[in-house]
């Protein structure tokens, strides 16, 4: 499952749709409590039965695809993009824009 990496300090452009999806995740969790997990599409279903008292609902999608491990991007493929890190954990919050925006 893919989730936002989180702005802790709320200044980021999703700021609102990540508090959302914090949220939510707890409700994920409760689903999923006690269940053994044996087989992908059973976590799928777990993920989309999870619901909130207001009626938030997220769907879930397989990515099928095979992903080769370890690889890694070159220094050449990072100097290309134009990554701008945020002064609070740099690590984790950044915004990568365009490359016509370099």
């Amino acid at each position: 499952m893919r989730a936002p990496v989180l702005d802790p300090t709320g200044k980021g452009p999703w700021d609102t749709r990540q508090r959302v999806l914090v949220a939510y995740f707890t409700h994920i969790t409760r689903a999923c409590a006690g269940v053994v997990f044996s087989s992908v599409s059973l976590v799928r279903e777990l993920i989309e039965k999870a619901s909130t008292k207001t009626g938030l609902k997220v769907t879930a999608d397989i990515l099928d695809g095979a992903y080769e491990a370890g690889r890694t991007v070159t220094r050449d493929a990072c100097a290309s993009l134009n990554i701008e890190y945020d002064s609070t954990l740099p690590s984790w919050n950044y915004s990568i824009h365009s490359r016509s925006a370099i």
